[in-house]
């Protein structure tokens, strides 16, 4: 697997500040973006000291604001404060695989 396959913002390097819509204040985020696959692995959003899971709503701004505002962010991570690892960080929740019959 690819060493810098994940893009990752979150405590461990730095969060990612959005805007997620007309009037709103700057919420910060943390994501993990699959660049083989082109797609946000995990996002979750920030309110107090909780992280809560973006919406597909939510999900669907924060895609185009990386993608296609700004890619060098994703393309230049460490740039932007970011680091990129082979392996999911601790806080993502990965499904557990489903169960095999007899």
């Amino acid at each position: 697997m690819d060493a810098h396959r994940f893009v990752i913002a979150d405590e461990d390097s730095s969060l990612w500040g959005h805007l997620f819509g007309p009037g709103q204040g700057e919420t910060m985020t943390r994501f993990v973006f699959d660049r083989e696959e082109n797609a946000i692995s995990a996002a979750e959003y920030q309110v107090g000291t909780a992280w809560l899971p973006m919406t597909e709503e939510m999900l669907v701004n924060f895609y185009d604001h990386l993608a296609n505002a700004n890619p060098d962010a994703l393309e230049n991570p460490i740039s932007w404060g970011l680091r990129t690892s082979s392996e999911l960080p601790s806080w993502v929740e990965v499904p557990a695989a489903a169960p095999s019959g007899p």
